[in-house]
């Protein structure tokens, strides 16, 4: 199970390396770091073991590159809750996201009618789809899960380059069947707030 988690880790760090520099050189592409925190909660179904999983100190990491003329943009993502019920990083989440932007990107430039150029500031959301592996570790079980979770979020310009992030995100994962009992499915909720620095 640790070497998943590290192969996770080690496709995060090529993709920051390979992907992260050349968006400088390419006006059709753009990226930004989201980091910030929030509460997650979800219902744990096996054949062995039913329960509830929660906690406030759930953080999250991403990596956003943003295709501005198709207002997309593609996700790396990590997050990990810090503890829950006496319990230490109990869920640990790698994943990779789309997302759409049906009202555009902030910052997008614009010419006026005066031949101005200047950008355009506003509230964007956006609905997402994320597909990742979750880790999950509690006292009295142990499981990697292959979740798929829509994401739906908003964008509110702070100052240039700086915006503050919303999202609510719904899980639902699944395990392979296992004849030992280890099998799981869940569902459930995690709500962030983040702040993002834009246009790297």
């Amino acid at each position: 199970m640790k070497v998943r988690n590290l192969f996770f880790i080690l496709l995060f760090a090529i993709f920051m390396i390979f992907f992260a520099k050349p968006v400088v050189s390419k006006a059709a592409l753009s990226s930004s770091v989201e980091v910030g925190g929030g509460f997650t909660s979800l219902s744990l179904s096996s054949p062995s073991y039913t329960g509830t999983l929660s906690g406030i100190g759930f953080l999250e990491f991403n990596y956003v590159l943003k295709h501005n003329s198709l207002s997309s943009a593609f996700v790396m993502h990590f997050s990990e809750l810090l503890k829950s019920e006496e319990v230490l990083l109990p869920l640990t989440r790698f994943a990779a996201g789309y997302r759409f932007y049906p009202m555009g990107f902030n910052g997008t430039r614009v010419i006026l009618d005066n031949g101005v150029t200047g950008r355009v500031w506003k509230s964007t959301p956006y609905v997402g789809l994320d597909f990742g592996l979750v880790n999950i570790s509690i006292a009295s079980f142990n499981a990697s899960v292959v979740e798929v979770s829509p994401r739906f979020g908003v964008e509110l310009p702070l100052a240039d380059k700086l915006m503050l992030h919303a999202s609510l995100v719904l899980n639902a994962g699944s395990s392979a069947p296992s004849e030992s009992n280890r099998s799981l499915t869940y569902t459930g909720i995690t709500g962030t707030l983040s702040l993002i620095i834009s246009n790297l």
